[in-house]
């Protein structure tokens, strides 16, 4: 479908460099909010695709001398084949529909993955729900404020993604699930902003409708001159 939509081929092979270079940069970021592990730093990454994040993981975290165990979900066989390939442990399926257990790992990642849930709120919480109490959570969104900005409100549209968050609207957005944000960056390529995220009590946020008008005010205008 995407590469229908892109006019180019993309698919389990076509990614896997750019990921490579993106999995770097995320795990450096991470990196020193790894090592108080003592025993075996259970990673679950959710939305893995060919598994390149998960053994980026793996392999820096081996490096350190720190024991990784590595599981990957993703509803893809295909890619999933390749995940296996590089020794990660594999669960097929949909986010919104499996049961990871609870209080099973140390750290969960949702990489460029939410943008492309059918049930944010439902993967979200049930990520939530399989960490452990110390457990961290990491997420990145693609800013759909910057990609209109920057493109225009037709290309900031993507056949995948059936959610488009904001910096302005994802921080309520976990915080009422129950997350606290430890620390967040822009990665390098500018359109992507990353969370990294402890468990807390669920607290109530309102949605800023400040924001929602300066969004559909920037839309007016890009339109406009589109």
């Amino acid at each position: 479908m995407v590469s229908h939509y892109l006019q180019k081929k993309v698919d389990r092979t076509t990614i896997q460099d750019e990921q490579k270079e993106y999995a770097q940069e995320v795990f450096t970021w991470l990196a020193p909010y790894l090592t108080n592990y003592c025993d075996v730093l259970r990673i679950l990454d959710v939305g893995g695709s060919t598994g390149i994040v998960a053994d980026t993981f793996k392999r820096n975290l081996t490096e350190m001398n720190i024991k990784a165990n590595t599981t990957v979900i993703d509803p893809s066989p295909c890619e999933l084949a390749i995940a296996k390939e590089l020794g990660l442990k594999t669960i097929e399926g949909f986010a919104e529909d499996l049961d990871v257990g609870e209080n099973c790992w140390d750290i969960v990642l949702l990489c460029q993955t939410i943008d492309h849930l059918l049930d944010a709120h439902k993967a979200v919480s049930a990520i939530r729900d399989a960490l452990v109490e110390n457990g961290l959570f990491f997420v990145d969104i693609v800013d759909w404020e910057y990609v209109v900005n920057k493109k225009g409100v037709e290309d900031s549209i993507k056949i995948d993604h059936p959610l488009n968050f904001t910096k302005q609207t994802v921080i309520p957005f976990l915080g009422c699930i129950g997350f606290e944000i430890v620390s967040e960056s822009v990665l390098t390529d500018g359109h992507l902003t990353g969370f990294l995220c402890r468990k807390a009590s669920p607290c109530k946020q309102v949605f800023s409708r400040k924001h929602a008008e300066s969004l559909l005010s920037l839309v007016e205008k890009k339109q406009t001159i589109e």
